[in-house]
């Protein structure tokens, strides 16, 4: 049996064993939900967005994030 307390503030800790088995780790996060009286979860997993080199090119020139000056200018101006 993989049982744990709830402590004061609603946590708990998961059994290593499960936690290796649904492949969690520190940072990782689940999504929780009730069903059919059961308390169900699963790991969050982020989506990857993949942008070829052009895609990549495109984006920055749009952005609104410029400098105004080149980056040896940057390095002058910070190591005064």
């Amino acid at each position: 049996m993989n049982a744990t307390a709830i402590r004061d503030r609603r946590q708990t800790t998961l059994p290593l064993k499960v936690a290796k088995e649904a492949g969690l780790v520190p940072g990782d996060q689940v999504e929780w939900w009730v069903e059919g009286g059961e308390i169900r979860g699963r790991k969050i997993v982020p989506k990857i967005v993949k942008m070829s080199k052009a895609e990549c090119l495109r984006a920055i020139k749009r952005s609104p994030l410029k400098f105004k000056t080149t980056w040896n200018e940057l390095q002058k101006e910070t190591r005064q």
